[in-house]
C-alpha cells in the first residue's frame, strides 16, 4: 500500500456571490498514517475541506497534494479513479442500496470498477464478520441505522485504502451504536495502517483522535500540533 502526506499550500474555495472564501488555509501537513480529526461549528468549512481533500471539488486557489499526485492538475474522471483507488469515503448517510445485501453493497465499489475478484469476496466476508454483522445475505433495508453504518465502514475498506476519509461517522447514531462505529474505524484503520481524517461533532470521539483541528470561518482557528 502507498505512503501518501497531504499538503496544502495557499487553498482557496470560493463561490459566485459570496464576498469572502468559503475555505482558506495557508499551509497545512498531514503525515501518512496519522489520525486526525476535523472540528467546528456548522458552516466552517468541514465538508468543504473534505471535499477538497478528496477531489470531489476542485480548488478555486492553491495546491492540494497527496504525495506527487496534484489533485488540481487530474480532470474529473483522473480525480475519481483516484479517489477509488486510494481513498475509502464514510459519509453520514451511508449511501447504501436497498435491495441489495449487506455483501452486495460492500462489494458494489470494486464490481463498478469491474475489479471484482474471489479475494474481494473474501475480504468482504471478513470485514463484515469484524464489524459483528454475522449474516452478510442480510438486506440494508432491514438493518438497524448502526449495522448500517457498519456496512458502510467495511465498504470503504474494501479495496485496502491508504487513506480513510469519514465525515460525520456517528452524528446519527445513539451513545452505543456510535461508539461501536468509532471502534470499528480506529481498528481498521489501525490494521491497515491508514491515514485517518475524521469530520465530528461527536466531543467523544474527537477527544480519541491524536490530532485535532478545528475550523472556523473558513480558516484554521486551532491545531494541536502546532502547540
Amino acid at each position: 500500500m502507498a505512503i501518501h502526506d497531504l499538503c496544502l499550500n495557499g487553498v482557496e474555495m470560493s463561490f459566485p456571490g459570496l464576498a469572502a472564501p468559503v475555505l482558506s488555509i495557508a499551509s497545512l501537513r498531514i503525515e501518512a498514517g496519522t489520525r486526525v480529526a476535523i472540528a467546528g461549528a456548522s458552516g466552517s468549512g468541514k465538508s468543504t475541506f473534505v471535499n477538497l481533500v478528496t477531489g470531489l471539488e476542485r480548488a478555486s486557489k492553491g495546491r492540494i497534494s497527496w504525495n506527487s499526485t496534484d489533485l488540481g492538475a487530474l480532470s474529473h474522471s483522473e480525480r475519481d479513479r483516484w479517489r477509488g483507488e486510494t481513498i475509502g469515503l464514510v459519509m453520514q448517510d451511508f449511501h447504501l442500496f436497498p435491495g441489495l445485501s449487506a455483501l452486495d453493497n460492500v462489494l458494489l465499489p470494486a464490481r463498478l470498477a469491474f475489479a471484482l475478484t474471489p479475494k474481494h469476496t473474501q475480504r468482504a466476508r471478513d470485514l463484515l464478520e469484524r464489524a459483528g454483522l454475522k449474516q452478510p445475505q442480510q438486506r440494508i433495508e432491514t438493518m438497524s441505522r448502526g449495522e448500517m453504518q457498519r456496512v458502510a465502514v467495511a465498504r470503504a475498506l474494501l479495496r485496502k485504502p491508504s487513506i480513510i476519509v469519514a465525515d460525520e461517522p456517528t452524528a446519527s447514531l445513539d451513545e452505543d451504536n456510535g461508539k461501536a462505529v468509532g471502534d470499528l474505524i480506529f481498528e481498521l484503520a489501525a490494521a491497515e495502517k491508514s491515514t485517518l481524517i475524521t469530520v465530528s461533532h461527536d466531543k467523544r470521539l474527537i477527544a480519541r483522535f491524536e490530532r485535532r483541528i478545528e475550523f472556523a470561518n473558513g480558516r484554521i482557528a486551532a491545531d494541536t500540533a502546532q502547540g
